[in-house]
């Protein structure tokens, strides 16, 4: 499928089913053996919900919410804005820069151009805002994501940590659009 039959567009409250459900489709795909089950399995669809309900309706200022649409239906989607510190363990320019937070197509959709035309609004918008560097963490070993951001300017810049997600400790490194490889 080409991109051009793709609708890309804030994310709407009647949407955030649809995105989350994706969302967890995409987690349970990409991180089968990255993520343990028990971690997988305690995902928590209802929950998610309600996040990113809040999270539409009274979005902080500094944060974008994208979905990318093929004939009615919700196919990938991209969530980006300032850099935020909670994973950077040196807090180096924090304030400064942007940060790519989350960008997931569905499965089904890998490789037909919806993340790359998300990725690419994003990377568009924050540098219209000035916010450099642009910045994303990506959980170790998913070589597909890398490839991706690869495509896309990204390189490791050598900054690691460790992500707590639903018990499990997960290995987590920075990307930097535009770094050196780090």
């Amino acid at each position: 499928m080409s991109t051009s039959e793709l609708l890309i567009r804030p994310v709407a409250l009647d949407d955030v089913r649809a995105v989350v459900e994706l969302h967890h489709r995409c987690w349970r795909a990409a991180y089968a053996g990255l993520v343990p089950d028990e971690a997988l399995d305690a995902m928590d669809l209802g929950r998610s919900v309600e996040q990113w309900r809040r999270g539409v309706l009274d979005p902080p200022a500094d944060r974008f919410r994208l979905l990318a649409e093929r004939t009615g239906s919700v196919v990938a989607f991209i969530t980006y804005g300032t850099y935020r510190e909670d994973h950077d363990p040196d807090r180096r320019d924090a304030a400064l820069g942007g940060e790519i937070y989350a960008v997931y197509a569905d499965p089904e959709a890998w490789g037909t151009g919806a993340g790359h035309a998300l990725m690419t609004t994003a990377l568009a918008r924050l540098r219209e805002l000035g916010l450099s560097p642009i910045r994303l963490w990506a959980l170790d070993g998913n070589e597909r994501a890398a490839r991706f951001y690869l495509r896309h300017g990204f390189a490791l810049d050598g900054a690691r940590t460790v992500l707590d997600f639903n018990g499990a400790s997960l290995p987590i490194s920075r990307y930097e659009l535009g770094a050196a490889a780090g």
